[in-house]
């Protein structure tokens, strides 16, 4: 039977993640902890993710997305680019 990867699955396994790299750090975070604060055994992190990294870019992509579209923005303004 084909598994069905769920949004709200997604989600609270990526707010769990946030909170505790928050609170205690990647290095400090296991995945078992990731898995049980999204309410999910750490066997279905697997289904969505394929390591505690891929669960860190995950969390911090929009934020790394929003941070290079400003510089983009940014580099838009300049006539011509500035060398040192």
């Amino acid at each position: 039977m084909v598994q069905i990867k769920k949004e709200s699955v997604r989600k609270a396994a990526l707010d769990s993640a946030f909170n505790l790299f928050s609170k205690r750090g990647y290095t400090n975070t296991t995945l078992k902890q990731i898995a049980n604060g999204a309410g999910i055994t750490t066997t279905n992190i697997y289904r969505y993710y394929s390591s505690k990294l891929d669960v860190l870019f995950a969390v911090t992509r929009p934020w790394l997305n929003d941070i290079l579209d400003q510089l983009e923005a940014e580099m838009g303004k300049l006539k011509t680019p500035v060398r040192a």
